[in-house]
């Protein structure tokens, strides 16, 4: 599942078809600390060198290169999920980073795509507002979010798009020709509290798309 501290085996590997099931193949190098739900790697234009762009746990978004050299890492949040995953007492042992913790939340999926058909590759990415920011971070309460795009082809990665900011939070996006007229559409899922008068009322979620 990974290499970060609260996972454990030899790492993470490709899945190769075998004419009659996945079986893993090659091992994929990554940094440590990455982990299989938080990062996108994808193969360069000239066809023999990859980047890898992941998503910590505290919200930071870095650039890797395929020796695993950090090229950058924003200043920003970015991410924010209500997805958790329970953390197993047993398995923690002396992290006392984890001690006080019952739950690590997972990060949104990272897209790297040509976004504008420039050739070059960007990162789509959510970025969520929490407005709970105490109690040792194992609450969230989402009161807005919106998608940037990332150009990755310079020295310091800038914005190049920024969606319409919703409100609640968004839970997922895909970048995919849903429509099939040959042009790929960004469309994410967003979250929101219900609208009901009690505290426990369903949320709501709507299909965006660009």
């Amino acid at each position: 599942m990974g290499k970060g501290r609260l996972y454990s085996g030899k790492g993470i590997f490709e899945l190769a078809w075998t004419g009659r099931a996945y079986e893993p193949g090659r091992q994929i190098d990554l940094p440590n600390d990455i982990n299989i739900h938080s990062f996108a790697r994808k193969t360069l234009s000239n066809g023999e060198s990859s980047i890898t762009t992941a998503l910590s746990e505290g919200g930071k978004i870095s650039v890797w290169t395929d020796d695993n050299n950090r090229l950058w890492e924003s200043k920003d949040q970015y991410g924010g999920s209500k997805i958790s995953l329970a953390i197993d007492p047993s398995a923690i042992g002396q992290n006392a980073e984890y001690r006080s913790k019952t739950q690590v939340f997972l990060q949104p999926r990272i897209i790297l795509e040509d976004w504008d058909n420039s050739g070059l590759s960007s990162a789509i990415v959510i970025k969520n507002t929490n407005a709970v920011t105490n109690l040792l971070n194992q609450v969230r309460k989402y009161t807005s979010g919106v998608i940037e795009v990332l150009s990755l082809n310079e020295e310091n990665p800038t914005v190049t798009w920024q969606s319409k900011e919703v409100k609640g939070h968004i839970a997922d996006i895909i970048f995919e020709d849903i429509t099939h007229d040959g042009r790929p559409e960004l469309v994410a899922v967003q979250v929101e509290a219900g609208s009901g008068l009690s505290l426990f009322s369903s949320p709501e979620s709507r299909i965006l798309s660009w």
